[in-house]
């Protein structure tokens, strides 16, 4: 099966965020199918950013876009949208040059991109996928406070109902979302919903020589009773609720990562009396070898309306039980993924007696009940969120999108191979 997936902040691990379309192809590829990602050559999720043009990483084609750099979310974002949107037209049609291909995946954070991709699958008979990450334009409306009359809005709503109505396949990460997309016209029969996940193999291995940096900061996490966190220090993570529950507790927190409320949190942690180390920004590898040698591993999101009616999918939550360390969790949502495991304590959203009490208690758990907490978790992970797993799963998805029709979408045109 020839497949394009397209996704403007498309990232590997040398390259930073985002990893799913890299992980999933890189699954397909080994699986004998041929996998172009088509990403831009901007996006302020990555470490690095590549160069405009073609390059193979790990058996995995990329090619790049040339996307303008933005900062924030104005006028220069809506514009780097745009750029990929247009030359992702433009690239479909070449790609198409190089032979058939069977499935077209649209899967960037927007949903813009769904209108090139979908046109572009029916001309060329291929299955017409569209992966959604997050809820436009509810995110916007409830996490920025638009208005619905907005005209950002108004554009995004129309791509959702485009895709709820055409695509052959509507495959999401975010567990419930089915729930809203009904409502926007979208059968039951199209949608799948495909977790984020994990590759065993990233699992830190205990005999390997940590780098010095790793190793003192190692060393510090051993002195006594640590939680670790490993992500972006910014005001989405409950990072703040949890060192304000620290606070004269019997635990340290280790916060490996960067963000623009990092200065902040630093000098709450030295307020309020928490002793906390923050590392700055740290290759995954590297943050995964620390948060192994961390008693526990937090995970926490504010509280939104959005995670209580659909749920969520972490990637640092799955990371986290990879590590076989038990999980302090701090979300509402409607998913537990962390009681489902049975591998940590579930606190809600925000609150700081909680978020205290579950520190105790897990500080006060032996070693080993702790370990085998832990294993629990790593064992979860493993059953239900390998991506070779995820990977064939989803291609089974986008086997059976090709056959689904689109829902209304439109005709089919031949010459598209499935399956091959």
């Amino acid at each position: 099966m020839r497949i394009v997936y397209c996704d403007h902040y498309a990232g590997s691990p040398e390259l930073g965020m985002e990893f799913r379309p890299f992980q999933l192809a890189r699954e397909w590829v080994r699986l004998g199918h041929d996998v172009t990602i088509v990403g831009g050559s901007y996006s302020h999720l990555r470490v690095r950013n590549p160069t405009p043009g073609r390059e193979t990483l790990d058996g995995v084609e990329f090619l790049w876009l040339e996307t303008p750099e933005y900062r924030g979310n104005g006028l220069a974002r809506i514009r780097s949208m745009v750029a990929y949107c247009l030359g992702l037209r433009r690239a479909l049609r070449a790609l198409a040059t190089d032979g058939p291909i069977d499935a077209i995946i649209a899967s960037s954070t927007y949903p813009f991109d769904f209108l090139v991709t979908h046109r572009a699958a029916r001309r060329l008979g291929a299955a017409s996928i569209f992966e959604l990450h997050d809820l436009w334009p509810e995110s916007v409306i409830e996490l920025g406070g638009y208005s619905r009359r907005h005209p950002f809005v108004v554009a995004t709503q129309w791509c959702e109902d485009a895709y709820c109505r055409k695509a052959d396949r509507v495959i999401s990460i975010i567990p419930h979302a089915d729930r809203h997309l009904a409502t926007r016209g979208l059968d039951a029969s199209r949608y799948v919903h495909i977790p984020n996940g994990v590759d065993p193999k990233d699992a830190p291995d205990p005999s390997t020589s940590p780098s010095p940096d790793v190793a003192m900061h190692a060393a510090w996490a051993g002195e006594r009773f640590t939680i670790g966190f490993a992500g972006s220090v910014t005001d989405s993570y409950s990072i703040e609720p949890w060192i304000r529950a620290a606070a004269g507790g019997p635990s340290r927190l280790l916060i490996m990562g960067d963000g623009p409320a990092r200065e902040r949190l630093e000098r709450l942690a030295t307020k309020v009396g928490t002793e906390a180390r923050f590392t700055g920004r740290l290759p995954r590898a590297e943050a995964l070898q620390l948060l192994c040698r961390c008693d526990a591993i937090f995970v926490g999101l504010n509280a939104h309306p959005l995670f209580e009616r659909y749920g969520i999918s972490m990637n640092k939550l799955y990371d986290g039980m990879l590590c076989g360390r038990p999980i302090l969790a701090n979300y509402t949502s409607a998913n537990d993924p962390v009681g489902d495991a049975g591998c940590g304590i579930t606190t809600p959203a925000g609150d700081v007696d909680a978020i205290s009490q579950a520190i105790a208690r897990l500080a006060s758990l032996s070693p080993d009940d702790r370990r085998r907490m832990g294993a629990r978790g790593r064992a979860h992970v493993e059953s239900h969120h390998d991506h070779s797993v995820l990977a064939e799963r989803m291609l089974e998805s986008i086997a059976g999108g090709s056959r689904a029709g689109g829902g209304g979408g439109g005709t089919r045109e031949p010459g598209g191979r499935v399956g091959g």
